[in-house]
């Protein structure tokens, strides 16, 4: 178990938290940058509900060249309400799931292991995927997004019911940070921390933390 200082600097930088670093997959705090991984097998649920005002933003890295599909943030499933998602679709491309009804927005752009930040703005009606501070891709939202989302959002998989403990399309990718915000204020704020030996996102604003601890597994192919 080793101790140490990290600091979040990329785009979604949230000023320094002392982090602990326990080693099976889940949480890293390596060199000066701290990020929660996926394992396949879990999900953590945020404390936010899609909504027609608001915008998310989610720093990320795949850790495969050739990724399966996965959701990195979503809750798009049957019943979600508004749908709100950023996956890698079948063709291993980087795609947005989003709308009152589920609609796919393919960004072609084929799955990597570079950092990226992934933005959904309901409330200007666009999304865009942004590599290294500069956008590559970045599309008008031109379907239906008028209703309140009934699922809450999650992290390295994808909500499939309210309560939000279940999960499925399961992600092995590395979050940074997540940020959400309301009528242009920031409501949400996360960044990867391990509190009480559970590796989780901590949200600054609310002092919701969601933990990745374990939850049955659900899988349904997409």
């Amino acid at each position: 178990m080793i101790a140490i200082k990290a600091r979040n600097r990329g785009v979604m930088a949230a000023g320094n938290i002392l982090v602990v670093a326990v080693l099976f997959g889940a949480f890293c705090a390596c060199g000066e940058e701290a990020f929660l991984q996926g394992n396949g097998q879990r999900g953590a649920t945020l404390d936010a509900y899609a909504n027609p005002n608001m915008r998310i933003e989610v720093d990320f890295a795949l850790t495969s060249e050739n990724p399966r599909q996965q959701r990195i943030i979503g809750a798009d499933h049957r019943g979600a309400g508004l749908c709100a998602s950023v996956y890698v679709n079948s063709k291993g491309e980087f795609s947005f799931g989003l709308g009152d009804a589920f609609s796919s927005y393919p960004t072609g752009l084929p799955g990597d292991t570079a950092r990226h930040v992934a933005v959904i703005d309901f409330a200007a009606k666009k999304v865009s995927l942004s590599t290294d501070g500069r956008i590559v891709f970045e599309t008008e939202i031109d379907k239906p997004c008028t209703r309140r989302a009934a699922h809450p959002l999650s992290v390295l998989a994808r909500t499939v019911s309210p309560t939000g403990k279940t999960y499925e399309a399961f992600s092995t990718a590395r979050i940074y940070g997540v940020r959400i915000l309301e009528g242009g204020r920031l409501v949400r704020s996360y960044a990867p921390v391990r509190r009480n030996g559970v590796p989780g996102l901590l949200d600054s604003v609310g002092g919701h933390f969601a933990d990745y601890g374990w939850r049955i597994p659900h899988w349904d192919p997409f």
